[in-house]
């Protein structure tokens, strides 16, 4: 009867450290994706933010060319899931303009019906335009100062 007994415990033994190393390998395949989903979610937010930066350095170069050198930005335009702030000013030459856009991705927007982590994404661009021989602006420089 005794070695029936350790027969029974051994099996319990080895169905428990069966069932801990699953659910170790379950825990670590949880974070795994965890990490990688917030990952996802953060690449997602630069690049909406980039791409309503550059919409707002788009507009102000439609802006210039239609208003013939008039416009000199905009302040908190909403666009999609966020807002731009574009800044012009004349630069040195004749013509040629210095573009600002600095694009917000504000906390707790939605994106595709998901909703972001709270926080807010930053995206600065910095253009200078000048005309061509067209007689339309150009962009000569494009820098992006990043998201902070």
């Amino acid at each position: 009867m005794t070695t029936a007994l350790r027969r029974e415990g051994l099996a319990l033994f080895l169905v428990v450290g069966f069932l801990a190393v699953i659910m170790l390998g379950s825990a670590a395949f949880y974070v795994l994706l965890n990490r990688t989903l917030d990952h996802d979610h953060a690449q997602e937010k630069r690049l909406m933010t980039f791409a309503i930066a550059e919409a707002g350095v788009s507009k102000a170069l439609a802006s210039l060319t239609v208003q013939d050198g008039a416009y000199t930005g905009e302040a908190d335009a909403p666009l999609g899931e966020g807002s731009f702030t574009v800044e012009v000013t004349p630069a040195g030459k004749t013509g040629a303009y210095q573009i600002v856009s600095t694009a917000t991705l504000g906390p707790n927007r939605h994106a595709q019906g998901r909703p972001h982590r709270k926080g807010t994404s930053i995206v600065r661009i910095e253009a200078t335009a000048a005309p061509a021989q067209d007689g339309h602006l150009h962009v000569v420089r494009w820098e992006e100062c990043g998201s902070w």
